[in-house]
């Protein structure tokens, strides 16, 4: 197993608020408070935000949205936000 690299220099030293986990929650938790302002650091073990079971929303597919509906379909949504989130 690989061990994880713990401050990478990109990363801030300091921040107001820090979010564990990327899945949906946390994503709309992390992207709200940097619209308002809050300095914050999302946390995740996976490098793409989602999840679980939205971790393929970065690059959607037509029979997991179809399988899924219209709230897995939203997920990208979300990954969208947190991406422009500043």
């Amino acid at each position: 197993m690989p061990v994880p690299e713990l401050m990478s220099s990109s990363m801030p030293r300091r921040c107001e608020l820090a979010v564990v986990g990327a899945g949906p929650a946390g994503m709309a938790a992390a992207t709200l408070a940097a619209q308002l302002g809050v300095e914050t650091v999302l946390f995740d073990e996976h490098a793409a935000p989602g999840g679980a079971m939205y971790g393929a929303l970065a690059s959607p597919r037509d029979d997991a949205t179809a399988a899924f509906g219209a709230d897995y379909a939203h997920g990208a949504t979300l990954i969208e936000a947190l991406t422009t989130a500043s």
